[in-house]
């Protein structure tokens, strides 16, 4: 018998007992508010394009750690559905999927070992600017990202950092550009065979990249003198 599966755009805290089949969109890093408990922050779309959010607290961060995994298809059955509190019904949607008493959580590709992200290289990604102006590729970050997460990027100037940026989102700003979205997050020490080999590339252009920064630090002095 072929198992009936509700859209999420139809669940609502009368759901007691349903199942849904759906992808992992987007996922947060956790979150430690001040005097709030820590939680996560997860989105999930079925195949109808019909979306709902999901949050997990304390220990259900680690418990759910490696079961509900970012962009990976799930079946999800009997997760308390939740009222979403009036102030955030609008961004959020009326409900929310929470994740105790006798919910169950199957992959439906279980995940075999550990997978390295697939990197975009930057020449693929549409140009930000004209070669008239001094742009390249902009990332625009937001949130805690822009504030403690960027103090990793502190030292871009005094060495050659090679940093991932993973689960970025096209942005409309100076014609494309990327921003980041929930799921973002930047990794100082990436590893893998890009990572090896744009390092091995610095070695080589040490001094062609040193020009590069001093030019881009005359440019940035020149531009706090006029304002």
């Amino acid at each position: 018998m072929k198992t009936e599966y509700v859209l999420v755009d139809k669940l609502t805290p009368k759901n007691k007992k349903y199942k849904i089949k759906a992808k992992v969109t987007e996922k947060s890093p956790a979150k430690t508010p001040l005097g709030k408990k820590i939680f996560q922050k997860l989105v999930f779309e079925d195949d109808q394009g019909n979306k709902i959010r999901g949050t997990l607290f304390e220990d259900e961060i680690d418990h759910f750690k490696h079961v509900l995994e970012h962009k990976k298809e799930h079946i999800i059955a009997d997760a308390p559905v939740r009222n979403t509190h009036p102030l955030y019904r609008a961004r959020e949607g009326d409900y929310f999927l929470s994740f105790g008493g006798t919910t169950v959580i199957h992959p439906i590709e279980p995940n075999p070992g550990p997978v390295l992200p697939m990197y975009t290289s930057v020449a693929e990604v549409p140009p930000t600017s004209t070669k008239n102006e001094r742009y390249g590729l902009v990332i625009s970050l937001y949130k805690d990202l822009a504030t403690k997460d960027c103090t990793k990027l502190a030292a871009w100037c005094e060495s050659f950092m090679v940093v991932s940026f993973l689960h970025l989102q096209p942005a409309a700003h100076k014609g494309f550009s990327l921003s980041s979205s929930m799921s973002t997050t930047i990794n100082s020490q990436p590893t893998g065979p890009e990572v090896n080999a744009l390092k091995a590339w610095i070695l080589e252009n040490k001094d062609m990249l040193a020009d590069h920064v001093a030019h881009e630090l005359q440019i940035r002095e020149a531009l706090s003198q006029i304002s």
